[in-house]
């Protein structure tokens, strides 16, 4: 697998201060809701992924739900039965349904990187939040959930987000649609390719990116699901709207929002910001209460979501919301004499101790202009020039960048003067 090939997650250190912005503000706004951390592996069985084809995956059979995870192979080519983590919800269900009694009901969320093949058959990793309610099948927990998406992308300074919404129904209603989609592809076979009509005969959801500008590509505009929603499940979306709305959720119904993965029934969403003209899908989830029956054989009520960070990330540099925080109080240690590095490392260890942060010199520079900036490009405050003759009267240099202004200092007060400098310099 070439580099040039793969799409690789990387956060540089100039950059990784608004990455801990977004991990702490998702770690404070979760933590309020009562969900837990949980980690998971990045390498997963794939023979848990195959349990998972669920009854859209039964009644459309070409749709393969995990056709896009890289698998691992053995030094001999071989494929084994483990894959890249292609995302977590399987195996957050896979790992709590052994120790889920009737009536628990489990917050959970988990972070990280995950993998799969883009639209070019390529590899790439991308990093994703996740975030799982398992337990209840009450519209009170598909509008926490919702409600949750709203507010971590409020919190990180994405106030603009809104929501899309439909609803898949239950497996009755989406039988009934899928068999008129069907019958509808059948009667207008002539308005598809060759190409698109086998493709969407097996999956009437699939978008085959047709090149043939005679072709109708997709079903899409065709027939809503809404259309065939039974009365409990046109009930329940009726509740999740109301509630959106006297949240004042800003959100819009899209019959024809379809999601990567084919396990999700009743509600599913997306969160979508506008950006430069165009709309941006940060993430977004759903229900997915018969992914259990397929799995374990039976159900187990479970609603959840995920954000793209890597987006989130990408959004927020664009915007400028956020600013680096300013660089904290350390000293510089450099000499100006030679075989001065024990003396260099028991100073920084002296200084360690008490909390601050030093910088050591790596170069053999022992012009003193030059390294003041040096010191001041590292935005370093303070600077401690080693002399041998000096740390033979038992004294070292000092240099304030900030003042410019320098003296002698007893190596027995060397912590005391640097504390004393940093308190000055907070109390500005």
């Amino acid at each position: 697998m070439s580099s040039e090939s793969t799409k690789c997650h990387k956060i540089m250190p100039e950059e990784v201060w608004l990455w801990k912005i977004i991990e702490e503000q998702i770690e404070q706004e979760l933590a309020l809701h009562d969900y837990q951390e949980i980690h998971l592996s990045v390498l997963q069985d794939y023979t848990h992924f195959k349990q998972s084809r669920d009854s859209w995956a039964e009644l459309c059979p070409g749709s393969n739900i995990f056709h896009n995870s890289l698998r691992v192979c053995r030094p001999d080519q071989a494929q084994s039965s483990l894959s890249l983590r292609p995302e977590g919800t399987i195996s957050v269900l896979h790992s709590t349904a052994a120790t889920l009694h009737n009536g628990d009901i489990k917050r959970y969320y988990y972070q990280g990187p995950m993998f799969r093949l883009d639209q070019d058959s390529q590899p790439m990793e991308f990093y994703q939040l996740g975030v799982e309610l398992i337990g209840s099948a009450s519209v009170l927990a598909d509008s926490e959930i919702i409600s949750l998406g709203f507010r971590l992308c409020k919190s990180l300074g994405l106030g603009d987000v809104s929501l899309r919404l439909n609803n898949y129904g239950c497996p009755q209603c989406r039988h009934r649609y899928l068999t008129v989609l069907k019958d509808h592809l059948q009667a207008h076979k002539q308005d598809y390719c060759h190409i698109c009509l086998t493709a969407l005969n097996n999956n009437p959801f699939a978008q085959t990116n047709c090149l043939d500008p005679d072709c109708r590509k997709s079903l899409m505009g065709s027939l809503k699901l809404t259309d065939y929603l039974c009365d409990e499940c046109k009930d329940n979306y009726a509740r999740i709207k109301k509630i959106q709305a006297n949240l004042a959720h800003s959100y819009e119904c899209d019959p024809y929002l379809l999601k990567d993965y084919s396990y999700y029934g009743q509600t599913v969403f997306d969160f979508v910001l506008k950006n430069n003209g165009s709309s941006i899908v940060l993430g977004g989830g759903g229900r997915y209460d018969e992914l259990s029956l397929q799995m374990f054989g039976k159900v187990i009520p479970a609603v959840g979501f995920s954000l793209n960070i890597d987006t989130i990330f990408e959004v927020l540099l664009e915007r400028e919301i956020h600013n680096p925080s300013k660089s904290d109080f350390s000293v510089y240690l450099c000499t100006q004499s030679e075989n001065m590095e024990m003396m260099m490392l028991q100073i920084a260890n002296e200084l360690h101790s008490s909390g601050v942060k030093t910088v050591l010199a790596m170069d053999e520079e022992q012009d003193l202009d030059r390294q003041i900036l040096k010191a001041s490009a590292k935005d370093c405050s303070l600077l401690f020039s080693l002399r041998e003759d000096n740390i033979r009267d038992g004294k070292v240099l000092l240099y304030n960048l900030a003042k410019e202004h320098q003296e002698y200092v007893a190596l027995t007060q060397l912590t005391d003067a640097v504390l004393l400098a940093r308190k000055a310099l907070i109390n500005q």
